[in-house]
């Protein structure tokens, strides 16, 4: 019986460590696609984010380099962005639209998933020096 209980004890706390695991991961993804989107945006209007500390908060959880690869992948979506050929709208660029679906793309998702690896690989290279 007493057995048993250690059995199930442990089995719940190593489950809830993988569960805690997989949201950390998840929640990365997300700064990261976040961090990416707001690029997008910021290219259409560079004083958009002024008032805002999303993207120094991004900074923070993901590092620099993972940071400035997801600015580098926003800016570039937004030069894809096509003007629009109804002549009643003067030529101007479907920004939001845009940009929202490059954040919900299966591209983003696996640069941001590939990107989290790295950033895995490397903390845990810096934990063994």
């Amino acid at each position: 019986m007493k057995n048993a209980l250690q059995l199930i004890l442990a089995t719940l706390l190593f489950s809830s460590c993988v569960t805690l695991q997989k949201q950390r991961a998840k929640d990365w993804v997300s700064l990261y696609k976040s961090q990416a989107f707001m690029s997008c945006l910021k290219e259409e209007n560079p004083t958009l984010l002024n008032n805002d500390i999303s993207r120094a908060i991004n900074f923070d959880v993901m590092g620099s380099s993972a940071a400035n690869q997801a600015d580098s992948l926003g800016r570039s979506a937004y030069k894809t962005i096509l003007p629009s050929s109804i002549l009643d709208l003067d030529h101007k660029k479907p920004v939001c639209n845009s940009c929202l679906d490059f954040y919900s793309s299966k591209e983003l998702d696996e640069a941001a998933k590939k990107a989290h690896k790295e950033y895995l690989r490397y903390n845990r290279k810096v934990a063994k020096i």
